[in-house]
């Protein structure tokens, strides 16, 4: 689970997973991403909306 935080992060930021070995499983790597991605953009939303 940590791998794929990593990874996400690096695919956020246009650097996909190298071809080939276990992460070239495109459509549910990038499923995980849209997951991890969405999930951080709500926790960041619920701690900038617990500032104000």
């Amino acid at each position: 689970m940590w791998d794929l935080l990593d990874y996400a992060a690096l695919y956020r930021r246009g650097l996909p997973p190298v071809a080939g070995g276990a992460l070239d499983q495109a459509a549910a790597f990038t499923a995980a991403c849209r997951f991890v991605w969405a999930e951080q953009d709500r926790l960041k939303a619920d701690l900038l909306g617990g500032e104000e």
